[in-house]
């Protein structure tokens, strides 16, 4: 299971740090604070991992403090078998700088050609299927009010 933490701040910044070493975002290392962007990183090691089997930072050492310094420090190498569409979404997504993955926006990544087929009403049915059985006709007029 992992963890969270709702941003209840105006400006939607924290500063804790947390987060499985493998996942966490460079400005949390950094510690100067962060927000939702982090998300799109980990979303990036997310499909880092589906499409390549490993992790796009990773040691050998049970060190996260080793971890932590090829996440700020490392280049990402992408594996040159994924097509160029996806190579680019991984280095938007992996990018140091939070600004530049996607512009910081979730309906950027939605809207990326990427997930052009995908069906982002089915996955929010599915996670909340209980909740919203025979409402889907609502759930696809109303989507954008529903989520970020």
């Amino acid at each position: 299971m992992g963890v969270a933490k709702i941003m209840k701040d105006k400006a939607n910044r924290t500063f804790t740090f947390l987060g499985t070493p493998m996942f966490v975002a460079p400005e949390i290392i950094q510690g100067g604070g962060y927000d939702k962007n982090v998300d799109l990183w980990s979303i990036g090691v997310c499909m880092y991992r589906f499409l390549t089997g490993k992790y796009p930072f990773y040691s050998d050492s049970d060190d996260p403090k080793e971890i932590y310094e090829q996440i700020l420090k490392k280049e990402l190498k992408i594996p040159t078998h994924l097509d160029f569409e996806t190579q680019a979404l991984l280095r938007q997504l992996l990018s140091r700088q939070p600004e530049a993955r996607l512009g910081g926006s979730f309906q950027n990544l939605k809207n990326h050609e990427w997930f052009e087929d995908f069906d982002w009403v089915i996955l929010f049915l599915k996670f909340h299927a209980n909740k919203f059985v025979g409402r889907t006709n609502y759930i696809r007029k109303n989507w954008n009010l529903l989520i970020y």
